[in-house]
């Protein structure tokens, strides 16, 4: 937006681009009316939008100064204006163009890598605590509203032709074109000025005018992709946006078209879905002594190698336009790895067999068929560069744990302790040439000390009893198996509950036919209560502990992770009191996966730490998934839409192993507008109806001695979402609060789950619906079913 004149008016044209408008007209704030520029004529009808570029003497966003004026051509009243003005965020990350191809920039120049957190404020851990998150939650919404049918009628005009129009005269589609010094024609790739690079589809020339134009895909390199995948050097990934109103395929509509003035050199590029370090560049041989020039010559001569593509998914033409501050707008983004049809022949490696060398023979490993499990080893000797840098320092690691062993021993500040257990990173194995850092070695009384703490907590089944480090008693604690409204499905695919909480992903993936293997949490109400409702392994512990005694039986086909919204903030201050164990929990997702080999993995977040405040938290949560090459989507999901009734919404993340596809998350069953013949929403009264008088937690005598907000309301609709209090409202009837059983069945707990320990509303509001784990559960238990059983027709 830079050189627009202040006090002038533009408008938009059919094309985007800005003009002048003599003609139109806009109100005055000094005069409190309409004054026409030059003089009066009637209002333009070039455009639907008109924008005054108001000077913005209080430095803030440029684009705050930018006034969006009603149409006049379609008003008889003067337009209203409506000023864009941030709320929390006044931040670089929330300016940058959601329109615009290229995700990001790592900030670093000659040839040197991004670091995974720019900026050089001290940054420390925080917790997303409740009100913060609702807070968050509901600033999403509140500035980014539903556009109404008019604003969709009269982005027609703004958002102009379609993408990638059929090649009609003037426009000629040519074999070649010869430009200064590269021939230019369908499968080169050519590097732009802006450091992105085109991968070629077509040259068109116009006949008319001799101008030639290039349509192709893009790609970025992975180190400008802020973090979402790890920093290797020459590595790219093709990034594509996709209309889902279009009918036409993702690389059609992913086409982009530029001009040869843009171009700077053709370069070679291989397409492949091979794990990282095969097929990159060459690194012997290099004609320079120095790494710097080296590498620069490397970034500038080298092959590419393209392993990713990253699709962002858009309702219509009109949500990929907007540039609001919270990606509302987009329905979904995937990261995965290149199909057979996209890789360079000869360079697509087997599913099978990349699946095979993540998890070892058999593939899918049961609590039957342990005789398939392979020991857990970890590689003798690094073959491939440091994964993960430090952003204080920019030393590099190659494993997730040793980076935050470093930053622990040398940018954090250790709180007051008299005796410290063993971290994370200080019971796994070194590798070879890492550098040196401050570190603590384990010692044996350490991990026997670890033992003896947990014996009193720790409760195995017989079949599935990790291995001992101590002689402690590990009692088997069976418990009776809920079976109301649960299927009798064969349980083939086994399951674990990271964070499981009270249980409502492991109910729901139960419900779904999957065999529950075991369960972690720290909270012991909540385990409690896990414990008691599955017949399992559990383990009440820390998970930077419970990856120290981790085996081969813990591998499983589906791992759920649910960590504590831990994020990276410059503005926290204070040390919370379980910041250290948080942060160790965050850091610990990747030990876990490493570790347990699922095929499948699933997140439930809140959607707030896709506030750009938490850009690169969030992007830390997904290279944890990609640094192991799982592909990964997510979205923002509204529960309503599946049967809950409550106006949940929250953040949903799949990833699937090397060697899998990714599941479809399933479409809606529900609609409050009756669409397509789904099911209407589910209300407060269907759900109220059917508990039993005699269920667990339905104490309604205490419900009603509880101090409540009281007053009547109608029932046949949804809840607001039920939070860790139970929410501020009462029963529908105004007489009393809710018993902790309706707050659960509202919460689409089966009405035979029951309900351990202390602070029984915060094990229900932290806990996943089990209504939406069974739906996703079943239609990943769906996927993994169909791909086997192709590769045994195979």
């Amino acid at each position: 937006m830079a050189g627009l004149i202040p006090g002038t008016v533009y408008v938009v044209g059919a094309d985007g681009a800005l003009r002048l408008d003599p003609d139109a007209c806009l109100l005055v704030k000094d005069q409190g009316g309409v004054s026409p520029l030059k003089r009066p004529r009637a209002p333009s009808t070039l455009s639907s939008r008109t924008i005054f570029n108001t000077p913005n003497p209080e430095g803030f966003d440029s684009d705050a100064g930018f006034e969006i004026i009603e149409d006049p051509a379609r008003r008889l009243t003067p337009p209203e204006k409506r000023v864009k003005t941030p709320i929390l965020v006044d931040s670089e990350q929330s300016r940058r163009p959601a329109s615009a191809p290229v995700v990001g920039s790592s900030g670093r120049q000659g040839g040197l890598e991004s670091h995974l957190y720019p900026g050089p404020e001290p940054r420390v851990v925080i917790n997303l605590e409740e009100k913060f998150e609702q807070q968050i939650e509901d600033e999403f919404y509140r500035a980014a509203p539903l556009q109404p049918a008019q604003r969709l009628r009269n982005a027609q005009v703004v958002c102009g032709p379609p993408r990638n129009p059929p090649i009609v005269l003037p426009l000629l589609e040519i074999d070649a074109f010869k430009h200064e010094n590269m021939s230019l024609r369908a499968g080169k790739t050519v590097e732009l000025t802006d450091g992105t690079f085109i991968k070629i589809a077509k040259v068109i020339k116009n006949i008319r005018t001799d101008e030639v134009t290039l349509r192709g895909w893009l790609l970025q390199r992975c180190t400008d992709l802020k973090g979402l995948l790890p920093f290797k050097l020459n590595e790219v990934c093709f990034v594509f946006q996709v209309e889902l109103d279009d009918r036409r395929s993702v690389l059609e509509q992913s086409v982009v078209e530029i001009g040869i003035g843009s171009l700077v050199r053709l370069r070679r590029l291989v397409s492949t879905n091979f794990p990282f370090p095969h097929l990159r560049f060459p690194k012997s041989d290099l004609p320079f002594v120095s790494d710097q020039e080296n590498k620069q010559y490397v970034r500038t001569s080298e092959r590419l190698v393209v392993r990713w593509k990253f699709t962002t998914f858009y309702k219509n033409a009109w949500e990929r336009m907007k540039n609001p501050m919270y990606p509302v707008h987009i329905q979904k983004r995937i990261l995965e790895r290149l199909s057979e049809k996209e890789c360079t022949h000869g360079c697509f490696m087997n599913l099978a067999a990349l699946r095979q060398q993540w998890r070892g023979t058999g593939g899918e490993p049961t609590r039957d068929s342990e005789n398939i499990l392979r020991p857990i080893s970890r590689p003798t000797a690094q073959t491939c560069e440091p994964q993960f840098e430090c952003h204080e320092c920019t030393a590099r690691f190659h494993e997730a744990e040793d980076l935050f062993g470093h930053f622990q021993g040398a940018h954090r500040a250790r709180p007051a302790q008299s005796f410290r257990q063993a971290s994370v990173i200080e019971i796994l194995d070194e590798g070879k040439n890492r550098p040196s850092r401050r570190r603590r070695e384990s010692r044996a009384e350490d991990i026997e000390g670890i033992g003896k703490r947990l014996g009193p907590v720790l409760s195995i089944d017989d079949e599935s009893q990790p291995p001992s480090y101590t002689q402690r008693k590990a009692s088997a604690v069976k418990t009776r198996s809920s079976t109301v409204g649960r299927p009798t499905i064969t349980k083939k695919y086994t399951f674990a509950d990271a964070f499981c909480g009270a249980g409502g992903t492991t109910s729901g993936a139960a419900a779904a036919g999957l065999r529950i293997v075991w369960g972690l949490d720290m909270d012991k109400n909540a385990m409690a209560t896990w414990r008691h409702n599955f017949n399992a392994a559990y383990y009440e512990m820390w998970a930077s502990e419970f990856v120290k005694i981790m085996d081969a039986r813990c591998i499983v086909d589906v791992l759920h992770l649910s960590p504590p919204c831990q994020v990276f903030s410059p503005v926290h201050t204070r040390e919370g009191k379980n910041d250290q164990q948080n942060f160790e929990s965050l850091f610990a997702c990747g030990p876990i996966i490493h570790n347990s080999r699922p095929r499948i993995v699933t997140l439930e977040q809140t959607f707030g730490i896709l506030h750009p405040r938490f850009e690169d938290a969030f992007n830390s949560l997904i290279q944890i998934l990609t640094t192991y090459e799982y592909s990964v989507s997510y979205q923002i999901v509204e529960f309503a839409n599946y049967g809950l009734a409550q106006t949940r919404r929250r953040l949903i993340i799949v990833a699937a192993c090397p060697g899998e596809t990714l599941p479809e998350l399933p479409a809606s069953t529900h609609s409050g507008n009756r669409v397509d013949g789904l099911k209407p929403l589910n209300t407060v009264k269907n759900v109220l109806d059917r508990i039993p008088r005699l269920a667990p937690n339905h104490d309604v005598a205490a419900a009603a001695r509880r101090t409540m907000w009281r007053g009547r309301w109608d029932a046949a609709t949804v809840i607001p979402t039920i939070t860790c209090d139970g929410g501020m409202r009462g029963h529908p009837d105004g007489k009393r609060g809710f018993t902790e059983r309706e707050l659960a069945s509202l919460q689409s707990f089966p009405h035979d789950h029951k309900f351990l320990g202390h602070a029984v509303k915060k094990q229900i509001g932290n806990a996943v619906p089990p209504i939406f784990a069974r739906v996703i559960f079943r239609a990943i238990a769906k996927h993994l079913e169909e791909l086997d059983a192709r590769e045994r027709v195979a």
